[in-house]
């Protein structure tokens, strides 16, 4: 059986991720080798990670695995699996989990739906890493079957008013905004019924009321509530319905990159 032949323009592609990781990661985590040592973390790291996001973002790291159509460069699957694994060989605490690629907080091929008024007011922002989000999807009542979801939006007045709690929500404390799973159907559930809204950190009623802990010492993730936040319209993800569709395609992305990563380490 022959071996995967990896075309040329990808291995040069890995070693400028190579490169930009010496340049650019390297010196900056090497000013918090002491913390590191004594804590396996750094406290600071969000703040290192969004230099390093936008530098990344500027030679066009951050956003290869978006499609040309919303901007990216397009990256075939093998690709990113070459670049997520090199990211991880280094064992760089600031290269990592949305240091050089983008993770929950930055671009996401759910975009592809969105309108072209979310692509110019939230997507265009993520490509050049100015803003953050969130994935906003598991639930107390609904962690790996997502389909048993209870967050609420009904329409009232041409606006959507939104109800409920998601926990454990990755970067949720630091996001600009949130992409919110909520029923919309409750007769439909998860076939047709839940839709995906684009929620913004400040409007009232949406709250980050907690910080969790996991086994993880580096991650505390979020408990977010949304009290009768009113949704525009217009922030609708997508189709009305198809909200749980998209979630399971973001899902799976996620899922080849955690895997490409794991062969880094």
């Amino acid at each position: 059986m022959s071996a995967i032949q990896i075309p040329s323009e990808l291995i040069e592609l890995r070693q400028s991720i190579r490169d930009f990781i010496e340049r650019e990661v390297k010196p900056a985590e090497a000013k918090y080798a002491q913390e590191l040592q004594e804590t396996g973390a750094i406290a600071n790291a969000e703040e290192e990670k969004k230099k390093i996001r936008r530098k990344s973002a500027e030679v066009g790291f951050y956003q290869l695995h978006m499609s040309e159509e919303l901007g990216g460069a397009g990256l075939s699957y093998l690709g990113q699996v070459l670049i997520h694994e090199e990211v991880y060989r280094h064992g760089s605490f600031l290269a990592a989990r949305g240091g050089v690629l983008a993770s929950v907080e930055g671009p996401t091929p759910i975009f592809r739906v969105a309108s072209e008024d979310l692509r110019q007011r939230y997507l265009e922002p993520l490509m050049r890493a100015e803003k953050e989000m969130c994935f906003a999807l598991t639930e107390p009542e609904a962690g790996s079957d997502a389909t048993q979801i209870r967050t609420r939006a009904e329409q009232k007045n041409g606006v959507y008013i939104l109800n409920g709690r998601k926990h454990f929500i990755t970067h949720g404390a630091e996001a600009d905004f949130a992409v919110v799973f909520a029923v919309t159907d409750m007769e439909k559930g998860a076939r047709g019924g839940i839709t995906a809204f684009i929620v913004e950190k400040g409007w009232p009623g949406f709250e980050v009321t907690r910080l969790q802990r996991t086994a993880s010492t580096v991650d505390l993730p979020a408990e977010l509530t949304f009290d009768n936040v009113e949704v525009p319209a217009s922030n609708v993800l997508g189709e009305e319905g198809q909200g749980f569709y998209a979630a399971m395609q973001w899902i799976n992305g996620g899922r080849l990159h955690i895997a490409a990563s794991a062969l880094g380490i």
